[in-house]
């Protein structure tokens, strides 16, 4: 199955790791048009836009004149760039070759500058949500701007690896850059729920973790069918069967 990550803010450029021979985003040509429009934007106007602080935009401003000067390629791969809390459960640290190439294969991060990104494809640091208003050519936003190159391009991958599902594990902020009704097989979501003082709840900044825990469990098992994820019980995590849902894979933490 082809699984789907949102990226995260916190970035990182730096690792001792040999990657071996990266790849090209497929979609540099358009991030290139998007990060000259953001470039553009003076540090006063990045701290609006964006409703981050004067440092974040100095350094937002700086990152984007890094990457026009470096082509959008820094000689480091996406998979190891994001480190947020989604990427301290998927743990890419510790896979070897094999995992690597797994994930190359199937798994994708979204992106609000690179559209879609394969794990080894080589990009420079940024700083871009998707939910930003920002008009790209005759498009109000980057959802309207990515949704069918994004689509068509899972589609794709999709039916090069004969795959049965799309495993959504992105946010809801990325997962809207798609058109689900256009994709080609079943989409299956996860809910991830903790159980506080005998009720079920949604603690986000635990679920986010939980999603990179399942991205790392299907590439490390290569998991293909939706029956092989009921297994997942990383840091005590457990399946709950749902018959009135069953692309919806709910897993609660006692």
């Amino acid at each position: 199955m082809v699984v789907i990550l949102s990226p995260s803010k916190a970035m990182t450029d730096k690792n001792a790791r040999d990657f071996g021979k990266l790849s090209s985003p497929e979609f540099l040509e358009q991030a290139i048009e998007i990060a000259k429009l953001v470039a553009h934007k003076p540090e006063e106007e990045l701290m609006q836009w964006m409703s981050v602080s004067e440092k974040l935009a100095k350094d937002t401003y700086s990152k984007y004149q890094n990457w026009l000067s470096s082509g959008g390629m820094s000689n480091f791969p996406a998979l190891f760039s994001y480190t947020g809390e989604v990427y301290s459960g998927l743990k890419a640290d510790g896979f070897n070759k094999e995992d690597i190439a797994y994930a190359n294969q199937y798994l994708r991060i979204m992106s609000g500058l690179y559209g879609l990104l394969k794990p080894m494809d080589n990009i420079s640091p940024y700083r871009l949500e998707m939910a930003v208003k920002l008009q790209v050519d005759n498009y109000t936003n980057l959802y309207q701007f990515w949704k069918d190159y994004i689509t068509a391009a899972l589609n794709q991958q999709i039916q090069s690896t004969d795959s049965q599902f799309l495993a959504n594990l992105a946010s809801d902020e990325y997962y809207r850059a798609i058109k689900p009704s256009e994709i080609s097989v079943p989409i299956l979501q996860f809910e991830f729920y903790e159980m506080r003082n005998g009720s079920r709840k949604f603690i986000s900044f635990n679920a986010k973790r939980a999603r990179g825990l399942m991205a790392s469990f299907i590439i490390r098992n290569k998991i293909k069918s939706v029956d092989a994820l009921h297994a997942f019980n990383i840091e005590t995590y457990q399946y709950v069967p749902s018959e009135q849902q069953p692309y919806v894979l709910t897993f609660v933490k006692p």
